[in-house]
């Protein structure tokens, strides 16, 4: 057997098991039970201090100035309003301690 023959050869059992592998794993993607994922809890009417933190830590990367960030927290956490409206609220300075903090 030639080094070219022993070549195809190899690749016509690797392509054969690929497709055996790949009937498998359909056949257990059919077979398996189909969950339905739970709706997600609504934003609570009030978000701790702890919760607009950790949402601002991991979204900081998404807004280019710390303005834009505590705007973003507040549409989708569902801020008060006021809480913008205030220049002494915390929610700035959470804002500028995740924005500076990258």
């Amino acid at each position: 057997m030639t080094v070219a023959q022993e070549n195809r050869w190899k690749r016509k059992c690797i392509a054969d098991f690929n497709a055996v592998n790949d009937r498998q794993i359909e056949a257990e993607a059919f077979s398996r039970p189909k969950f339905t994922r739970l709706p997600v809890a609504p934003p609570s009417a009030n978000p701790t201090r702890r919760e607009v933190r950790n949402w601002m830590r991991l979204n900081w990367s998404d807004y280019e100035t710390a303005t834009a960030l505590a705007e973003g927290v507040n549409v989708a956490l569902n801020l008060p309003k006021e809480w913008l409206d205030d220049p002494d609220h915390w929610v700035w300075d959470e804002a500028l301690l995740a924005h500076d903090g990258e």
